[in-house]
């Protein structure tokens, strides 16, 4: 048996997709795939955050003797991973349907215009699709939706009043701020997990 065939069968008796390996190990999906089928061999670094994750030794996943431990129960840092994700999930349902309650409640209820219902109801879809769609850093990942949408109204603004206007003139500089912000938030992320990979 060669070492990616040891992969695959540690990979499914542990019940994970190549995504789930890939995001547990901070790789690409493609990568664990060449890795099973020997067209490349992961690094040192990975082959031991795998032996952790399968609870088997380097010995026994690299050269192939007898593992002890129980294939059958997943690690707790999987179980961990899973647990994020069904939050993550959850919560994400949760903003969708409270977007949807504010819209009924704002256009069926109070009879307000369907401009109106949008405004209030769209920033809960929108964060609910984020933290849904985005694995990594869903809060940052709906900072970055709200001044997506923050930015359009601007922008409609600006179109339709101008310049000249002192009210839209207000909202711009706080705009760029949270340009700024985000965009030093996002850069030192990045870097944090550049620096984790390099470890």
């Amino acid at each position: 048996m060669t070492l990616g065939e040891r992969i695959c069968a540690q990979r499914t008796a542990h019940h994970l997709s190549q995504t789930d390996l890939a995001d547990a190990l901070g790789v690409s999906r493609q990568s664990v795939s060449k890795w099973e089928t020997d067209a490349s061999v992961p690094d040192l670094d990975k082959l031991v955050k795998m032996c952790e994750l399968f609870e088997t030794s380097l010995d026994q996943l690299v050269r192939g003797a007898e593992p002890t431990a129980d294939l059958s129960q997943p690690t707790v840092v999987i179980q961990r991973e899973n647990s994020r994700r069904d939050v993550r999930t959850i919560i994400g349902l949760i903003l969708i349907v409270f977007g949807l309650l504010c819209f009924m409640l704002v256009f069926f209820l109070k009879g307000w215009g369907l401009d109106d219902a949008l405004v209030y109801s769209v920033p809960f879809w929108v964060w609910g699709w984020l933290t849904l769609r985005c694995k990594k850093h869903p809060v940052l990942a709906c900072f970055w939706g709200t001044w997506g949408m923050y930015t359009g109204l601007l922008a409609f603004f600006l179109v339709a009043f101008g310049l000249s206007n002192p009210a839209v003139n207000l909202f711009i500089p706080p705009n760029l701020l949270m340009l700024s912000l985000l965009s030093a938030a996002t850069a030192w992320i990045r870097k944090q997990e550049l620096d984790k990979r390099k470890e």
